[in-house]
């Protein structure tokens, strides 16, 4: 009789913890193990934090195409190369670089930089339109818009003589300096930035830009 008690203790004890250990072994929407012995992750129904982190993007990435590169070796009257130029342009944008390529070639300060609507840079030339020569007149009137400011910022020149120019516009487009007469960048002995077009003093150098 003793026996027949305790089984049935048991039996309701087995009865008891059976649900109890159903319910804690799954919860809703919880997938199903694919290995044994392995417990399933819980779906919580929200993107996994550690996968966002490791991508860092929370959108596809914007990437500006570089659609024509032109570029410029400029010299001086003498012929010999004072700097180096490239004009980058995208769907927006131009991206002008204008570097020097030896020291104390140019005086230390600010030079006013020009692209011209012709590509020709010859010393002790006139214009298009005739006149009294000078230098590097034959590469043409400054490109629009005009006004202080010009399409370019100066080109600023260390003391010792080095200088890098790296600037963005939107104030010509690639038609502009690749139609006939080409076109060209031309650099001046000081800046100037009060006179109407930004042409105030001698031109020192010039360049030729081509896809080249």
């Amino acid at each position: 009789m003793v026996t027949s008690v305790s089984q049935a203790k048991i039996a309701t004890a087995v009865l008891f913890v059976a649900p109890v250990a159903l319910l804690t072994a799954c919860s809703p929407n919880e997938p199903v193990a694919t290995q044994p012995g392995t417990t399933p992750p819980v779906w919580t129904g929200s993107p996994d934090p550690s996968a966002q982190a490791e991508g860092h993007s929370t959108g596809p990435e914007q990437v500006t195409e570089v659609t024509k590169t032109l570029n410029a070796v400029i010299t001086g009257v003498d012929g010999s190369q004072l700097a180096a130029a490239t004009v980058e342009f995208t769907e927006k944008y131009a991206t002008v670089t204008v570097q020097t390529t030896g020291a104390g070639k140019l005086a230390p300060g600010l030079h006013n930089l020009q692209l011209t609507s012709v590509g020709k840079c010859e010393p002790n030339s006139v214009g298009p339109a005739g006149g009294n020569p000078g230098d590097f007149l034959s590469a043409g009137d400054p490109i629009a818009p005009a006004g202080p400011t010009g399409p370019l910022v100066p080109l600023q020149v260390k003391a010792d003589g080095t200088g890098t120019l790296v600037t963005t516009t939107d104030a010509f487009k690639e038609e502009q300096l690749l139609d006939g007469d080409k076109s060209a960048i031309v650099i001046y002995d000081k800046s100037d930035t009060t006179a109407a077009d930004q042409t105030a003093g001698k031109r020192v150098a010039c360049g030729v830009l081509s896809s080249g």
